[in-house]
């Protein structure tokens, strides 16, 4: 029972958290659109800014990093148990990717798992930010290309559980965070793999999406 309390508590409530789709209800609200049918087809928070509404993806980034800090922040009011607060951010990454409250089709976990590592290792991760945005300054002011300068940011956050490490933080909580970066690593992965294999096709644009679901509506003169 304290087992059940310990571990599969935190990870229920992260999975409940987590398949709460801001993406999609944010989108539906402000556009009249769903945007696993925009863009790249993806509910996140680069797919929903760039192709349906930047509104929608402002309150779509920082509510998806809420759900993943948030289910880190209840397991440590419910255990003192580090597995339990990593299992928590892990339930809120796999929310995210397959909510059952939105037939199973969510994102990939990138900002889950920033609000779940904030809430395991919250110095490290910051630091790992910090250290991305002053080279992405320092390249942008020297002109080099832009283009890859994002994927910087993969082994700073891989590398910021082996700061913690030698900052001395526990064992258990590195090793959880590295689970959740982990998970959304092979998810990515697994994504990436998985559009490679089907043929090349694109969501239409919102702005073609909202107009015609309204005429759809439209009663007949």
């Amino acid at each position: 029972m304290q087992l059940c309390y310990v571990y599969l508590v935190p990870l229920a409530i992260g999975y409940a958290l987590g398949s709460i789709s801001f993406a999609i209800i944010s989108c539906r609200l402000i556009a009249g659109v769903d945007p696993r049918e925009v863009g790249s087809r993806n509910p996140g928070t680069a797919n929903v800014y760039q192709n349906v509404s930047k509104t929608a993806g402002w309150i779509t980034g920082i509510f998806d990093i809420a759900k993943g800090l948030g289910a880190v922040a209840i397991a440590h009011l419910i255990t003192d148990d580090p597995v339990g607060w990593g299992l928590a951010g892990i339930g809120s990454v796999v929310g995210h990717c397959w909510p059952v409250w939105f037939g199973f089709r969510g994102g990939k976990g990138g900002g889950p798992v920033f609000g779940a590592l904030c809430g395991l290792i919250p110095l490290e991760i910051w630091t790992a930010i910090w250290v991305f945005l002053i080279i992405y300054t320092i390249v942008r002011h020297l002109g080099f290309p832009k283009r890859f300068t994002p994927l910087l940011l993969v082994p700073l956050m891989l590398a910021a559980p082996a700061l913690a490490l030698h900052l001395g933080r526990p064992l258990a909580v590195v090793l959880v965070a590295w689970a959740n970066l982990g998970l959304v690593v092979i998810v990515y992965l697994a994504s990436f793999f998985v559009r490679r294999g089907r043929p090349a096709t694109r969501g239409t644009a919102a702005s073609d999406v909202a107009p015609a679901a309204g005429a759809a509506r439209e009663p007949r003169a």
